[in-house]
C-alpha cells in the first residue's frame, strides 16, 4: 500500500509538471515542532528555524542553530535546519534548508503480460534560505529572504528562486509582522522546459500577551492568502508558560490547511517546548491531513549562544 501511495505522490508531482499549475511550497509541513504546535503561525520562533518562516521576525533569533526531522508513511524524509548570526546590534543575517526525501519509487513496465519493476527513482525537494533583518528604530525591522527552489523528480530536475520580505513592528501590545513571499513571481523551469510558478503569498501575523500573571499566556494568529490558490488560510495558536520562568511552555493551535479541489480542512494541534539553558526541545503533535496518517508526532532542537 505504502508504494502505491508513493507512486500516486510521484504521479501527482509528474501531472503538475506537465500541466503547469503552481508549485508546491513543502515548507508548508512545518519548520518545526513549536511551529506545527501553534497552529503553523511563523516569525515569533527565538531560534534559527524563523528564518524558514514568513519574512520579517529573524531578528528573534540572534546566534543560533536549530534542526527538525520527521518521518511520514514510514518512507518520506523531512528535514530542516538552520543557522543565524547577529552580525551587529542591529544586523541579523541566516542560513537554512527545508528538504524532503520521498523514498524509492519503482518505475515498472511490461514482461510476459505482467507487471514489473523496471528500475527506481527517489523524489527529492530541497528549498534553500538565505535572509538578513534590520533594525530601523528600537520598535521596527525589515528582512529580506532569497529561496532558491529544486526539485528532482525521475529524469526531470527543475530549479527556481523567489524573494521575500517583512516589516515587523512592535509595542506594548505585542508585535505584529507582515510579509509577502515570492512578491517577483518566479517559476520553478525543469529540464523538459516546462516551468511551475511559484505561488505568491501574502499574510499578517500578530502575538500578543493577553494574560500577565503567575501563568502567563500569549495569543498568535496569522492569515495568509495565496494568491494562484485563490483561498486565504487561518492559524492561531496560545501558548502558555505554566510557571513564572519560560523553561517550560504548552502549545495549543489550529491551522486551516489547503487541499486538492479548493478544499481547506481545519486541523488541531498542541505540544510542549522545554529551555534547558541554551537548549530548546521541541514536541508537537497534530491531526494531520495525510492519507492513512492522521496523527503525527514532531520533534525539533535548537541552541541559542
Amino acid at each position: 500500500m505504502k508504494k502505491r501511495v508513493l507512486i500516486l505522490i510521484a504521479l501527482s508531482v509528474l501531472a503538475k509538471v506537465i500541466f503547469a499549475t503552481p508549485y508546491q511550497d513543502i515548507s508548508e509541513l512545518g519548520t518545526s515542532a513549536g511551529m506545527i504546535g501553534l497552529g503553523n503561525v511563523g516569525g515569533f520562533t527565538d531560534s534559527a528555524t524563523v528564518l524558514l518562516e514568513p519574512p520579517g521576525g529573524l531578528s528573534h533569533a540572534g546566534n543560533s542553530l536549530s534542526a527538525f526531522y520527521t518521518q511520514l508513511f514510514g518512507d518520506i524524509s523531512y528535514y530542516t535546519g538552520a543557522a543565524t548570526l547577529k552580525a551587529t546590534e542591529k544586523l541579523t543575517i541566516g542560513l537554512g534548508f527545508t528538504h524532503e526525501n520521498d523514498g524509492s519509487v519503482d518505475i515498472t513496465g511490461e514482461s510476459n503480460s505482467q507487471a514489473v519493476s523496471q528500475s527506481q527513482f527517489t523524489p527529492t525537494t530541497t528549498q534553500i534560505v538565505g535572509g538578513i533583518d534590520y533594525a530601523l528604530s528600537k520598535d521596527l525591522n525589515i528582512g529580506t529572504t532569497c529561496t532558491l527552489y529544486h526539485r528532482n523528480q525521475s529524469k526531470l530536475t527543475g530549479i527556481g528562486a523567489g524573494l521575500g520580505a517583512g516589516l515587523k513592528t512592535t509595542g506594548s501590545w505585542g508585535e505584529l509582522i507582515l510579509y509577502g513571499k515570492n512578491m517577483l513571481g518566479g517559476k520553478v523551469t525543469y529540464t523538459s522546459s516546462i516551468n511551475e510558478s511559484l505561488i505568491h503569498e501574502y499574510g499578517v501575523s500578530i502575538k500578543t500577551p493577553i494574560i500577565r500573571t503567575i501563568v502567563n499566556t500569549e495569543l498568535l494568529a496569522q492569515i495568509r492568502n495565496l494568491s494562484e490558490l485563490g483561498v486565504s488560510l487561518k492559524g492561531a495558536g496560545l501558548r502558555i508558560y505554566p510557571l513564572e520562568t519560560p523553561q517550560i511552555g504548552i502549545n495549543l493551535g489550529y491551522k486551516e490547511k489547503y487541499q486538492i479541489g479548493t478544499q481547506i480542512r481545519s486541523l488541531f494541534c498542541g505540544g510542549i517546548s522545554l529551555k534547558l539553558d541554551q537548549l530548546t526541545v521541541e514536541y508537537g503533535y497534530d491531526t494531520t491531513d495525510l492519507y492513512q496518517q492522521e496523527n503525527q508526532h514532531y520533534f525539533s532542537v535548537s541552541i541559542n549562544y
